[in-house]
C-alpha cells in the first residue's frame, strides 16, 4: 500500500520579501544553493557555495531555517539533499522547500535516493513536471505524493550504501581533477618554455 510521504511542506523564502535594511541587529545566515545542492548529491565538485545574507535578527519566524537531517528538495533541478550540521540554521530560498517526514517511518538518505536515483519515483514525480520553459515540480504535488517503501531497516541500509557511494564518488571526482590540474600544468609549463 502506497503512504503519503511528508508531514509538512514549506516552501522556502524570497530573500527580497525578509531582507530588512533598515533593521540594526542583522545577522549574516547562510543560504542553501543549487551549487550546494549539486555538490552534496554528488554531482559536482565545485564547492564555491558559500552564500549569506544579512537578515534581521528579530524576524527568524518569517525565515525557513534548515536543521541537521532535513530534507530539502529543488524544486527546478528535482533533486534533493539531506541537511547536515554545518548547514544547519541555513535560510531556504524560494526554489526549494523543506520535506518534513516522520523519521521512525523514513530514512532520510534513503528517501534522497528516492529522489535522485530510483527510476520509478522519478517517473511518479517527473509526472507532476509543469512548466515548458521552466519546468518545475509544483509544491501541491510534494505534498500529495504517495509511494510504496520498504521497512524502515531495508531503508535504512539503502540510505547507507547510497550515503557511502556519493562520499566515494566524491573523492574518485576530487583525485580525477587533482591529476587533470597537474598534467594541464605540466603541459602549459612545458609548452610556455618552448622545450618541444
Amino acid at each position: 500500500m502506497n503512504k503519503q510521504l511528508f508531514i509538512e511542506v514549506r516552501p522556502g523564502v524570497v530573500l527580497s520579501r525578509v531582507q530588512d535594511m533598515f533593521s540594526e541587529s542583522l545577522k549574516k545566515y547562510p543560504v542553501i544553493t543549487l551549487q550546494e545542492l549539486s555538490y552534496r548529491s554528488g554531482e559536482s565538485i565545485d564547492m564555491d557555495f558559500d552564500k549569506t545574507v544579512n537578515l534581521p535578527e528579530d524576524n527568524e519566524d518569517r525565515y525557513v531555517l534548515v536543521q541537521n537531517g532535513d530534507l530539502v528538495f529543488a524544486l527546478t533541478s528535482r533533486k534533493a539533499m539531506v541537511i547536515e550540521e554545518k548547514q544547519e540554521r541555513a535560510i531556504l530560498p524560494t526554489n526549494f522547500v523543506r520535506l518534513v517526514f516522520d523519521d521512525t517511518l523514513y530514512d532520510s538518505y534513503f528517501l534522497m535516493w528516492l529522489f535522485n536515483e530510483n527510476y520509478l519515483f522519478q517517473s511518479e514525480l517527473n509526472s507532476f513536471i509543469q512548466g515548458s520553459a521552466l519546468k518545475m515540480i509544483p509544491v501541491r504535488a510534494l505534498r500529495e505524493i504517495s509511494f510504496k517503501t520498504p521497512p524502515f531497516d531495508t531503508q535504512r541500509t539503502i540510505g547507507k550504501v547510497y550515503k557511502q557511494e556519493l562520499q566515494y564518488e566524491k573523492k574518485v571526482m576530487n583525485h580525477k581533477k587533482t591529476v587533470m590540474d597537474y598534467l594541464n600544468g605540466l603541459y602549459n609549463k612545458k609548452r610556455g618554455n618552448e622545450e618541444w
